[in-house]
Parts: C-alpha cells; sequence; structure tokens
C-alpha cells in the first residue's frame, strides 16, 4: 500500500507539469460552440460539469499562442508554456464577458487579447448591409480607438522585458496608426470625398514610409498605395484602370526593390487571376514598363493565356484518361456544348459544387445540345479514383497527370480551383472563367447560351 501511495506521488508534478491550460466557464451560455484554437488546428473545447477545460500537449515544446472563442463570440488568448499552468476564468459581469487570467504569462496574454479589439468600431460597408446596426458616429469611434490606445500603453509599460515591451510597442504604434487611417478613409468613402481633400489622412499617410520593411510588414505600405490612387479610378467593373493606376503608384512611391517586387508580385498574380472585365494588353504594357522583368517573365502565360481563351478563340485541346485507364482528348466530344468542372478530391469548394453539378446533369440527361465533364487535377491518380469510384457520378470523369495539368495550367490559364469553362459545339471558347453550378441562375444562363 506505501508503495503504491509512493507511485503516485511521484507521478504527481508529471500529471500537473502536463497541464498547460485550465479555463473556468461556469456560464453554460458561453460553452455552447467554444473552440480551441492551436498550432495543431481547432477543436471543440468540452468542459466537465463544473465547466471546466483542461488543455494539455506533450508536442508543446516551447512558448506558444492559443485561441478560445466562446458562445457569445468573445476571443481570449492564451499563452501555452512547458511546466507552467495558465488558469483563465471567464464569466459574465454587468451584460459584459469577462476574464480573470492566472500564471507566469498572463500580462502577456491580457496585452494579446486587448489588441485583438484594437480596431475600428465603425464601417459603413457594414452599415449599408446592416441597415438595423446600432451604429456610432465617426467622433465617438475616434474616442473608443484612443481609450483602447491608451489601456494598451499602460499593459505594455508593465512588462519587464525591455525588449518584448519594445517590439509591443512599436506594434502598438503601427496599429494605431492604421487605425485611424482606417476610420478617415472609411468616413471619405462614406461621404464620397477625395482622399487627397482630407488634411488628417493626409498628414497620417505622410507618416508611412513605402520603403520601410516595418511599414511594409504592417501592412501600410499597400495601404498607402491603395489610398494613393484617386477615388474615381476604383469606380466601374472593368478592373484595368485601377490595375494600371496601383502599378504606376507602387513605382512612384516605393524605391525599396524588394518592397516594390513582392507588391508586383502579389498584385500580378490577383489582378491577371480576375474574372471582372480586364484589358489585359493595355495593363500589360505598363507592366512592361513599370515591373521587374523577372515578373514578367513569370506571369507572361497567364496574359497569352487570357489572350488565347477569349470568346471565339479555338480551344486548346488536351488529353486526360478516364476511370478504366483509356486516353481521350476533349476533342473527342466536340459538336455540342461542353460545361467543364476543374477540380481535386482535396478541394473543399470544388466538391461543395458537385452535388449541383449532379443535379444539372439530371436536368439536361436528354438534351443533346450538352454535356458535363469533370477533369479531375490531384497529383496523384489515387485518391480522384477512390472518390470517383465511391459517388458513381453519372457524367464523364477524367484525370490529368503532371505535364496534362501543366498544359491546363498554362494553356488555359488555371491557376485556382474550382474553375469552370464552357465550349462551343464548334470547339471555340465561349467562357474561359465561366458561372459556378451551384449559381442560382445556373440554368437560366446555361439555356439562354444553347438557344443563342
Amino acid at each position: 500500500m506505501k508503495k503504491t501511495i509512493l507511485f503516485m506521488l511521484a507521478l504527481l508534478p508529471a500529471t500537473l507539469f502536463a497541464q498547460l491550460l485550465r479555463v473556468e466557464v461556469p456560464d453554460t451560455a458561453l460553452q455552447r460552440n467554444a473552440l480551441f484554437l492551436s498550432q495543431i488546428g481547432i477543436e471543440p473545447m468540452k468542459f466537465d460539469a463544473k465547466g471546466v477545460f483542461v488543455y494539455s500537449n506533450p508536442d508543446i515544446k516551447k512558448q506558444t499562442e492559443a485561441s478560445i472563442s466562446l458562445g457569445d463570440f468573445s476571443s481570449w488568448t492564451a499563452i501555452l508554456e512547458p511546466g507552467q499552468l495558465m488558469t483563465i476564468k471567464i464569466s459574465r459581469k454587468n451584460g459584459q464577458t469577462v476574464a480573470a487570467y492566472k500564471g507566469a504569462n498572463k500580462d502577456m496574454a491580457l496585452l494579446k487579447t486587448e489588441f485583438d479589439k484594437f480596431r475600428p468600431e465603425k464601417h459603413s460597408w457594414f452599415e449599408e448591409s446592416h441597415p438595423s446596426a446600432d451604429t456610432i458616429t465617426y467622433e465617438e469611434a475616434f474616442g473608443r480607438l484612443d481609450s483602447r490606445y491608451a489601456v494598451l500603453n499602460k499593459m505594455i509599460s508593465k512588462i519587464k522585458d525591455a525588449n518584448i515591451r519594445k517590439a509591443q510597442q512599436e506594434k502598438l504604434e503601427m496599429q494605431y496608426l492604421d487605425n485611424r487611417i482606417e476610420l478617415y478613409s472609411d468616413r471619405d468613402n462614406k461621404y464620397k470625398r477625395n482622399y487627397t481633400d482630407d488634411a488628417p489622412l493626409q498628414q497620417l499617410l505622410a507618416m508611412i514610409d513605402p520603403s520601410s520593411e516595418k511599414f511594409f510588414d504592417a501592412g501600410l505600405t499597400t495601404k498607402l498605395v491603395n489610398l494613393s490612387i484617386p477615388v474615381k479610378v476604383k469606380q466601374g467593373e472593368d478592373v484595368t484602370d485601377y490595375a494600371i493606376a496601383y502599378v504606376n503608384t507602387v513605382n512612384r512611391l516605393v524605391k525599396n526593390p524588394k518592397i516594390k517586387y513582392d507588391m508586383d508580385d502579389y498584385f500580378l498574380s490577383q489582378v491577371l487571376g480576375t474574372d471582372s472585365p480586364f484589358d489585359v494588353n493595355s495593363f500589360w504594357k505598363v507592366v512592361n514598363e513599370k515591373c521587374d522583368t523577372a515578373l514578367v517573365h513569370r506571369y507572361q502565360f497567364m496574359v497569352d493565356s487570357r489572350n488565347n481563351t477569349k470568346s471565339g478563340m479555338p480551344c486548346p485541346d488536351v488529353t486526360f484518361t478516364d476511370i478504366d485507364g483509356n486516353k481521350h482528348r476533349l476533342s473527342d466530344y466536340f459538336g455540342k456544348y461542353i460545361f467543364i468542372d476543374i477540380w481535386a478530391t482535396w478541394c473543399g469548394p470544388c466538391c461543395m459544387e458537385i452535388p449541383y453539378i449532379e443535379k444539372h446533369v439530371e436536368y439536361y440527361k436528354d438534351n443533346p445540345d450538352i454535356m458535363f465533364l469533370s477533369i479531375g487535377t490531384d497529383r496523384t491518380r489515387e485518391p480522384w479514383l477512390k472518390k470517383v469510384q465511391a459517388d458513381k457520378p453519372q457524367w464523364p470523369q477524367m484525370w490529368v497527370n503532371k505535364e496534362e495539368n501543366q498544359i491546363i495550367t498554362k494553356q488555359w490559364g488555371v491557376l485556382s480551383i474550382p474553375r469552370f469553362i464552357i465550349i462551343n459545339p464548334d470547339g471555340t471558347i465561349h467562357n474561359a472563367d465561366a458561372f459556378r453550378p451551384s449559381d442560382d441562375d445556373f440554368r437560366e444562363k446555361i439555356n439562354a447560351i444553347i438557344k443563342k
């Protein structure tokens, strides 16, 4: 008996150290749909009868941040550290959700939680989509922002480590600048004023050094560029003028080659992938003049593919393999309209479209003018074949190998999936970036194409 007790006592410290976090939430309403977000992923929080959630993970070897999301959508930061137990007791007081922290890293956890709340509390776009929303004035929003700034300043001053204190202070100043710019520009958008006529906004923008890494990392360089483009340029569905203005503005403002390269790189990938009306050749002429030659070479195929896949152009012929291993060419199916679905088993949005395709296939099964064709792009054939054999879809299913997939990427400009393409009966392209099967007006649009 004595040996058993000693053995259990020997295990006790290890058990305690294994616990990294203890969260006490007595309020069952707050427990509802509570989530724990860590480096491992997202998992539902399971509370015991006393409202306690305990987390331990031997794989955590160093200080790590985690987040707690509760039923009222409040969020709280936890800092996990081997050998340390953090306790957070969360409750409702006077209609507000509050938390009491205990543990070695409580000051930093509280600071990061407060940082998450440090954002503008007024957005005109939110008011437009939620007319009944309880809104505040811009003056009140600025006042709340200043109050949170003061609270964060005080919290940072309590941090003992000088290096951490300095880093957090720099983060605060960047976020404070970002938030104020956001409020001023939002107000200008609401009242349709030019940013250049807003003196306070211009004073804030002048504080941004567009060639500084720290401003770039904080997202402020991109914000400066966007707010330096006249509002009128952004109007309209066609994005050509805005795209050209963006490249010219980056070239004018950003003198740091690395930052300019990164900003151009990201923007080119986005704008060349848009399905909005877009004069790609006018834009590409400016890119050739203002962007790094390496970027021009990297994205040239996207420009070529957009030109080669315009409505009425001959469709690039591609090969693929069916479930029995037989090779086919796309041209084998010319003679009717072809609605092509490019997908992969690992692509969630792709798989969400499949039930809609299935319904449309059933609806059009007796229509000789249209067919549906799915092309899987999984890196290996096995996961595609397994899903197709399990689902047994009633329309042609094809898979492309690496080389065939590269042809689709380059000739059709497919950089993201799901992607839908409509081919005319004569083998020309009708729409190289078509509407989704889940579109409410899908059949109306398809019928209009067939009749035309």
